[in-house]
């Protein structure tokens, strides 16, 4: 029997334990899948702005971390 339980992110501490408890049974096997199929058009609007921009054009975290906080 396959059985497949989806946890969103937000309640991942929620799961820890269970998911903890559950490596513990000899019976059980867990499995992570993490595939985000990401469409080849979306790779090719990313390439195309890397290769648009240098680092000349490319803000310094350390002075804009500050404006989220």
């Amino acid at each position: 029997m396959k059985l497949t339980i989806k946890i969103p992110d937000s309640n991942i501490e929620k799961a820890t334990p269970l998911i903890a408890y559950l490596k513990t049974l000899d019976y059980i096997e867990l499995e992570q899948e993490d595939v985000f199929d990401v469409p080849e058009f979306h790779k090719s609007i990313v390439r195309e702005r890397l290769n648009k921009n240098s680092d000349k054009d490319l803000l310094d975290w350390n002075s804009l971390k500050e404006d989220f906080i």
